[in-house]
């Protein structure tokens, strides 16, 4: 989302993070702000000052990979030709203007989704450095928290283990919506996402794991497009929920308290030996299992669940674990 840190503070992060990749302790922190008050450009010299020893080839490297710019060989050599022009004393100046620049940039369609990350990792690394229990520093791309808006989003995460809230606007307005583009990149990434319609995303890249809740409408959420995902859970709905194009390595937990009858569906039907199993913690739960040939359904909790209908069409192993008691209904065995 657009810069949410302005001033000094916003400045202190962005030369922590592009010269370092770190985000400080309190302490530190609360001291480069004063410094910084008092002489911002002199501030962002000095900080740069310690770098000295690299060349401007070697520092226009580090700087636009810790700003999520790399690669891109044009624009490595147009800021070493930028540092080279302004001069060695003046390198923390021209990095802080060109993290300033950044931010500016999400409508971009060429740094859009690179300025919309630091956008998200400045406003990380300033809460991180504003709170006062935070006495280390936090080295590497720092955990992010997207929110989603009711547009269309195109959000990219760093190394760490990322968050997509898509919780429903304050107008009650779905902001997981079709057009949206999310990439965790690397860790272990989630999307949490509240819907009352229907959504086939555009790209859940990188994204290993989803919790949704269905409010108002009965839906359904279409993760066609999420080939990375491996754990589905439906938390809390109270409508129907339906859960298609989900692949076979996929373990999906049905956690709802209401009595609506919640619809989970796979759908794989390119191999001949698929696995998969289902966890269930609730009652009035209708499993409906396309080309996955072993089942595993395993009863969570402590109370009895119940499973009104499971439609198997190609199971031909069933397996039932858990502590909780479990109640079949209807089995349609293949044919």
């Amino acid at each position: 989302m657009p810069i949410q840190v302005f001033g000094v503070p916003a400045a202190v992060v962005m030369l922590n993070r592009a010269f370092n990749d770190t985000s400080p302790g309190n302490l530190i922190y609360a001291n480069q702000v004063t410094a910084a008050t008092a002489n911002l450009n002199g501030f962002a010299n000095d900080f740069a000052a310690s770098f000295a020893s690299l060349s401007n080839a070697d520092l226009a490297n580090r700087v636009l990979g810790n700003l999520g710019l790399l690669p891109n060989d044009a624009l490595k050599t147009a800021l070493t030709d930028y540092y080279a022009a302004n001069g060695a004393a003046n390198r923390g100046l021209v990095t802080l203007q060109l993290a300033s620049l950044l931010t500016s940039l999400e409508g971009n369609a060429t740094y859009g989704a690179a300025a919309a990350a630091w956008n998200d990792e400045v406003a990380t690394g300033f809460t991180y450095s504003a709170n006062t229990a935070n006495t280390g520093s936090q080295t590497g791309t720092p955990s992010q928290t997207f929110t989603l808006t009711t547009g269309t989003d195109t959000r990219t995460g760093g190394s760490a283990d990322d968050t997509f809230d898509g919780g429903l606007s304050t107008a009650s307005l779905q902001t997981l919506n079709s057009g949206d583009k999310l990439d965790g990149g690397a860790g272990s990434d989630t999307l949490i996402a509240v819907v009352n319609s229907s959504v086939t995303p555009s790209s859940l890249a990188n994204i290993e794991n989803i919790f949704l809740t269905a409010v108002t409408n009965a839906t359904t959420v279409d993760l066609t497009n999420g080939a990375a995902v491996t754990s589905v859970v439906n938390q809390g709905s109270t409508s129907a929920l339906t859960v298609s194009g989900i692949g076979k390595a996929v373990t999906v937990s049905v956690r709802d308290t209401s009595t609506n009858g919640q619809v989970v569906t796979y759908n794989n039907v390119t191999g001949s030996a698929d696995a998969a199993t289902v966890a269930v913690q609730n009652a009035n739960t209708t499993l409906s299992v396309l080309g996955i040939e072993s089942l595993t359904i395993n009863s969570a909790g402590t109370t009895t669940n119940v499973i009104s209908d499971l439609i198997a069409t190609q199971a031909t192993s069933l397996k039932v674990t858990g502590t909780a008691g479990l109640t079949l209904g209807a089995y349609f065995s293949p044919s």
